[in-house]
This record gives C-alpha cells, sequence and structure tokens, in this order.
C-alpha cells in the first residue's frame, strides 16, 4: 500500500495566502488601471442663493455618460458626456464631451472645448471654451454641487465673461429635495472653497 501523503496546515495557508494575494492584486488592477463604464441618472435641485430669492427653486435631472478611471490615492477622472436637462448650451452636439476630475480637492471647472471644425467654421483655427460651472464632489458622483456660471458681459473680441456669486449665484445640488437640504449638501461639499463664508 502507498503511504497517503499529509498536507501540512502551514502548507495550507501558505497557498491560501498566495492566492489571495493573487485575487487582490488583480482586483486592484481590473479597479484602477482601466476605466470602466459609467451613466448615471441623478435627481437634484437648481437653486439661486440670496434670502430674497428663496422662492427660486426648481427640480433638475442631471446625466453622467461615459467612462471613470478610479484612482487609489489620487483624483478619479471622468471623461464623457455632462448634461442638465433643460439647461441647453451654445456648445455642438459633438463637442459635449468633457473632463471632470474629483475627489481630491475641492473644486473642477466644466469647460467645453469647441474647435472651429466643430461649429462648421472650417476656414478657421480658432478654439473657443464655454465654462458651465464648477463642480465640487467627494469620493464618487452620488453627491456633488456645482455653481453654475452666468454670463456678465461680452467683451469687445465676443467673448462671454462668466462669473459666479456666493450671495446669488445658482446652485445645482445633487441630491437634494427641499432648499434646505440642498443649503447643508453644498456648504459640506464646498466647505474648503467657502473657508466659513456664509452661504444662503
Amino acid at each position: 500500500m502507498k503511504a497517503k501523503k499529509k498536507v501540512s496546515f502551514k502548507t495550507t495557508a501558505v497557498t491560501l495566502l498566495i492566492a489571495a494575494a493573487a485575487l487582490a492584486t488583480a482586483y486592484v488592477l481590473w479597479q484602477y488601471a482601466f476605466p470602466h463604464r459609467y451613466s448615471a441618472v441623478h435627481q437634484g435641485l437648481m437653486i439661486r442663493l440670496g434670502a430674497e430669492n428663496e422662492e427660486e427653486v426648481k427640480p433638475v435631472t442631471v446625466r453622467f455618460d461615459g467612462n471613470i478611471r478610479w484612482s487609489l490615492f489620487g483624483a478619479h477622472t471622468f471623461r464623457g458626456l455632462f448634461e442638465v436637462e433643460n439647461d441647453p448650451i451654445p456648445v455642438p452636439p459633438n463637442a459635449r464631451r468633457i473632463e471632470i476630475r474629483f475627489g481630491k480637492g475641492d473644486f473642477w471647472p466644466i469647460v467645453y472645448t469647441v474647435y472651429a471644425a466643430e461649429e462648421n467654421r472650417p476656414f478657421s483655427a480658432g478654439i473657443r471654451l464655454y465654462s458651465y460651472g464648477g463642480l465640487y464632489a467627494g469620493r464618487d458622483l452620488r453627491e456633488f454641487a456645482v455653481a453654475k456660471y452666468e454670463d456678465e458681459e461680452i467683451t469687445d473680441d465676443g467673448e462671454r465673461r462668466s462669473s459666479w456669486d456666493a450671495n446669488s449665484g445658482l446652485l445645482i445640488v445633487v441630491p437634494a429635495e427641499t432648499r434646505e437640504e440642498a443649503l447643508e449638501r453644498a456648504r459640506r461639499l464646498m466647505g474648503r472653497y467657502l473657508r466659513g463664508y456664509p452661504l444662503g
């Protein structure tokens, strides 16, 4: 009769540890080395700041459709479409893919780059930038605030000059069902930027 080989507990434990480490490494590589599809629809509110504007509150639907590359230590990166329903922007449909970074720091500008060819100006080499606003988000895009820029004036060269005012500007906050909830979430997400400045 052949003697049965005994497998020691130590050998089994080492094998299991190696297998677990290999699986963990594979997961980290999959999660952080490659972009992942991200398509989401969020409900929130658009409010105008200022006590005199308390009635200016309306529901909004915000859509993300693109890819996210997660970062283990730094900021995550979203590339794709960012759209606020029923809020048209002066950007051609073929120029609406943007890049948004979030999760490190507290602010990222939402800027569209429009090339001349995308506006049917083939003989012009011009580039036009359109700034929608500034995004404040945590480590994911399940909650965020957008300080929506508004046009102040048109310069001599035809460019729009935009800005945002913490006293009377527009805010898009997700998720939010009431003005009070929107303000509370915005204060938290924008805290580092506001540096104690009252928002309301």
